[in-house]
């Protein structure tokens, strides 16, 4: 959830000006569930090393699927405020690292060349997309 001043680019009521920035009041809402079945890369080379490889880090592969729903309202432009809903699904190839911090921490970065396809609509995209998290597992 975002409630807050943003800069957003939106297109002019009289059509002059293709785009143009402005400070507006914005209510945000995001929800995204993603699945991701990985591979780890390397670790049958590390356990020929002695090395453990239980803690799930380092290099992977995986098939990235993602449900991305957005719901926004921004105050302040004419002629209402912009509203804007969005549902997507993305599915794409990834590519990551992620490396075990102490006992529960961990830091993971990836990222996926997507298919996106906007439910609601006919419109399709494809496009990169990097996700970088600090987490803890239990």
């Amino acid at each position: 959830m975002n409630n807050g001043f943003n800069m957003i680019k939106y297109k002019t009521e009289d059509w002059r000006f293709e785009r143009e920035y402005t400070h507006v009041y914005s209510r945000e809402k995001i929800v995204s569930f993603s699945v991701q079945p990985r591979y780890y890369l390397l670790t049958k080379r590390q356990q020929l090393r002695g090395k453990s490889t239980n803690g799930m880090s380092g290099l992977y592969g995986a098939l990235n699927t993602q449900y991305y729903y957005y719901k926004g309202s921004h105050a302040d432009i004419r002629p209402d405020n912009l509203r804007k809903e969005n549902s997507m699904i993305n599915l794409g190839p990834l590519v990551g690292f992620q490396l075990r911090l102490f006992n529960h921490g961990y830091f993971d970065c990836n990222t996926s060349y997507n298919f996106q396809d906007y439910l609601k609509s006919t419109e399709t995209d494809f496009g990169f997309r990097t996700n970088i998290t600090l987490g803890l597992a239990f």
